[in-house]
């Protein structure tokens, strides 16, 4: 036996446990649920296993304080961390676990680590401080995810004490608005040679020259040929008027933007500054300006796919490994209505560089499809041909796709038949989004598109 599976009852004992050194060949173990014996002092557990099983996986999911530094105490009566290279923490962990069990992980190489903050007894500066100290006390590793990131755990105290071995690096799910700028990427390039493997949250910002520098940095990380890009189409919050991202703690609870508005940008016009009639989901006001931005920036198909994968490629110095494989998703939008500005919510689109014949080289561009795991489910591109914009999103739309607008405006009538013609409406087919494309990338650093 190489794997187990240990599922510990309250009442389990020691005889549980033995198992662990009685199979030679385990070399990995994924601990799931909580037992007393955990809490019980060595005294009272019996005398150490006279040989501890040598593990190369361990995969702990537990919730909230399960975890902390008396399971882990207890465990090594049972199991030799120190020879274990793979590390997974499913869940949020106590900060005891991070402050004082980092000398027993000598041999690690692999980390995997939810920054989930479930418990409230610890504030979330010293939370992710803690965090940073254990991460930079463990050796250089190969391989990091960090799942749930905020900013506070900085990417460059990351890469400079785990580049010089990092190849692969996979930033999940961070949360709202804790997105990569071109700092995070040039420290990532200028630090981590050997790095393949990336996935992060950048911003869109209507492929300005902004965003362009993105996707310039990320040609200069030398060895990268697998890159994941999820992009967070929502406005960039700036200084005024907002919290910078390090004060926002947490997508599911942002008490740091009640009682704001998303400020207005310089180059909005009056219909622009205007506030957008419906509830988005957000806990603040989003102006008609920024729905167009967010418009922009969450359509994505395959000639922007196309044109990213391209751009960052051109930035690759001469000698260095080509980009192989790039896959771009679309972050979910919170309101239901916002929905049909993308393609297909749980889709991505994925860029490969194959080799044909000959020894030429092609690229193949895909959708992925996941409603095909689901046949009773109808995917959005199906969906959307039923889907009537609202007043309201139906400005906004025509303004950006002129070629969807009705070729005559109807003229001024009473309010009775204007709503006649408004239930009339609804009945007819639905064409606009037969119009829906993305936009193109600025060419130079000309900003706004």
């Amino acid at each position: 036996m190489d794997f187990c599976w240990l599922v510990p009852c309250r009442e389990a004992t020691r005889e549980r446990f033995d198992f662990l050194r009685s199979a030679p060949n385990l070399k990995k173990v994924r601990l799931e649920g909580w037992s007393e014996i955990f809490k019980l002092p060595l005294s009272q557990q019996g005398d150490v296993p006279l040989r501890l099983a040598s593990l190369k996986t361990f995969d702990a999911f537990l919730y909230g304080e399960q975890i902390n530094h008396g399971v882990v105490n207890g465990l090594s009566h049972y199991i030799d961390f120190s020879s274990l290279r793979d590390l997974k923490l499913s869940r949020a962990h106590s900060t005891e676990l991070f402050g004082m069990v980092h000398p027993s992980f000598p041999k690690l190489e692999t980390l995997s680590l939810n920054l989930r903050k479930e418990s409230q007894s610890l504030d979330m500066v010293d939370f992710y401080a803690i965090v940073t100290r254990f991460l930079q006390s463990l050796p250089p590793l190969v391989e990091i995810e960090l799942i749930r990131w905020h900013s506070l755990v900085s990417i460059e105290s990351v890469v400079k004490h785990h580049g010089s071995h990092l190849q692969k690096l996979k930033i999940i799910d961070p949360l709202l608005l804790q997105t990569f700028n071109k700092q995070d990427i040039d420290l990532i390039g200028q630090n981590c040679p050997h790095l393949q493997d990336l996935a992060i949250t950048i911003n869109r910002t209507q492929g300005d020259s902004r965003e362009v520098s993105l996707y310039k940095s990320l040609g200069s990380i030398e060895n990268l040929k697998y890159l994941k890009l999820n992009f967070e189409p929502f406005p960039a919050i700036q200084s005024s008027g907002l919290p910078s991202r390090d004060e926002v703690i947490s997508s599911e609870n942002l008490l740091s933007f009640l009682g704001h508005d998303l400020p207005a940008e310089s180059f909005f016009d009056e219909f622009d500054n205007q506030y957008y009639p419906h509830y988005l989901g957000y806990p603040f006001k989003i102006r008609n300006g920024h729905i167009r931005r967010l418009i922009i920036d969450s359509i994505i198909d395959e000639t922007l796919s196309s044109a990213i994968f391209q751009r960052i490629c051109s930035a690759k110095a001469p000698g260095c490994p080509l980009l192989e494989d790039l896959t771009i998703k679309i972050n979910r939008i919170s309101a239901q209505e916002m929905h049909w500005m993308v393609s297909d919510i749980d889709g991505s689109w994925r860029v490969q560089r194959k080799l044909r014949d000959f020894g030429c080289e092609r690229l193949s561009i895909e959708q992925s499809k996941p409603w095909e795991k689901y046949p009773h489910f109808k995917p959005w591109s199906e969906r959307r041909k039923d889907f009537h914009l609202d007043e309201g999103l139906s400005v906004i739309f025509h303004e950006l796709f002129p070629g969807a607008k009705p070729k005559k405006q109807p003229r001024k009538v009473s309010k009775k038949l204007e709503r006649k013609r408004a239930k009339k409406k609804q009945e007819l087919p639905v064409t606009w989004w037969r119009h829906v494309h993305s936009f193109p990338l600025a060419a130079d650093e000309a900003g706004q598109i």
